[in-house]
């Protein structure tokens, strides 16, 4: 592999730490799910699990995501963070 094709560190900083998130969200997600039963909460967990697979993908180097897709990626998955942890 190419160094051009590898992750530098900014970018490998940004998986992880939107996979941690990701990770994260979905097991609060879940847990909403599992007491409320509500359809709402079932798609938030699914949205958190396709960040958690996607940026899982991104750190083993399966698909590649630019700079400018990993901030906004991880500037949505802190709006959804603020969103459900704010009271």
């Amino acid at each position: 592999m190419e160094w051009d094709e590898r992750m530098d560190d900014i970018e490998l900083f940004l998986s992880i730490l939107i996979t941690g998130f990701s990770f994260l969200l979905m097991i609060v997600s879940t847990g909403a799910y599992i007491r409320v039963k509500s359809i709402k909460f079932l798609l938030i967990d699914i949205a958190f699990l396709c960040f958690f697979i996607k940026a899982i993908l991104a750190i083993l180097s399966i698909v590649y995501i630019s700079k400018i897709a990993l901030i906004i990626d991880m500037i949505i998955i802190t709006l959804f963070y603020v969103s459900i942890v704010k009271k």
